[in-house]
Formats: structure tokens, sequence, C-alpha cells
């Protein structure tokens, strides 16, 4: 078969024509048009900005990310039609997610409120001793004999030495130096005359 050059050259270019229209269709047929869009609000209105949110299709399991901004708005665009999960993870609000479905160059509007986290509250007990024993009412205090020396007490007296414990009051064993006053032993009134 005889083609004539200006014939080849119609022939060429109906070819390459041919050629760019099946890659532009194909292309065109990848591209979308839906969108799915909203504002992260707390539960009082106000917008939340900086919100973490994602974009699952439920039936690819392919995702997408994005931010709120300043007003709390966020926006994801050219999708496919399908089922989507929005959710929204920020500190100090529980995590919320949001099942929509999409359809064919829709623009879907999913305000999402979120609500504050439950706060937590952690009580440890442990089996240490308790500090102050409440079943036992008397008070003592026990001294190593390496402390007992070493403490400025004069003529290591044992009176003298038991008014140093916590808790203990008394007159001491001689009342103001006068033997019978108040305070000497076997009068009465000294706490220690018995152990005097």
């Amino acid at each position: 078969m005889k083609i004539r050059h200006g014939g080849a050259r119609a022939f060429a270019r109906a070819i390459t024509i041919l050629l760019l229209t099946l890659l532009c269709a194909g292309t065109a047929l990848a591209q979308f048009s839906g969108t799915i869009k909203g504002v992260v609000q707390d539960p009082s209105g106000a917008t939340v900005p900086s919100a973490k949110i994602e974009l699952l299709n439920t039936a690819t399991g392919v995702s997408k990310t994005t931010t709120s901004d300043s007003y709390g708005n966020y926006e994801f665009v050219s999708l496919a039609p399908g089922a989507y999960q929005v959710t929204v993870d920020t500190a100090g609000f529980a995590k919320e997610a949001v099942n929509v479905t999409l359809e064919t160059n829709q623009t879907l509007n999913v305000p999402i409120t979120l609500t504050v986290k439950a706060l937590t509250q952690t009580v440890e007990v442990t089996g240490a001793a308790p500090v102050l024993n409440t079943a036992e009412t008397r008070n003592q205090m026990t001294m190593e004999n390496q402390a007992v020396a070493e403490l400025p007490v004069a003529g290591r007296q044992l009176v003298t030495l038991a008014n140093m414990a916590p808790g203990v009051t008394g007159l001491g064993s001689v009342g103001n130096g006068v033997p019978g006053a108040p305070g000497t032993p076997g009068s009465g009134v000294d706490n220690y005359s018995t152990e005097t």
C-alpha cells in the first residue's frame, strides 16, 4: 500500500492526537472533586485550633492527615466517593471519630464537637508501716549506749535523760533546791518522786 508524503504526515498527526486523547482521558478519570470539610469545636462552641485530623478511606485503608487552622477549620479535597472516617485528636480532649459517606462531586460539611478528657486520679498504696500508731497511747524514746554517752547531760542522771524524751513533763527531782518544797522527792507533786 502506497502512502503519499502528505498522507504520512496526516497519519502520524492522527496517531499522536489519539494517543494524547487516551492519556488525558486516563488522567481525567483519576481526578475527583469530592470534599470533606468542617470545623472543630469544644463543648462550649469555641473553635479548637491546631487539632490533628485524620481522614481514613474505610474501603481502601488510605489515610490523609491535616491540622485545623486558627479558626478550627479543616478541609480534605480531591476525594473519591466512598465511606470515610474523620478522627480528631488533640491535647485535653477525648479522641472523636465520625463515619461519613461521600458521594460523587459532593462537598460534605462535617463539624466535630470534642468532649473534655476525663480527669484521672491515681492513689498509690504502699505496704509501709504507719508513722503514727493510733492504738498505742504510751510515749517512749529508745537511745543506744553511744548516743547516751554523747549527750551533754550533767551527772548522767536517769531523770535528766527521761526529761529529754518527747512529751515528758515533770518538775524534776529537787524543787528549787529546797528539801520538802514542791518537786522534792516524796512531795507527791513531782512526776518522778516514786522513780527517785
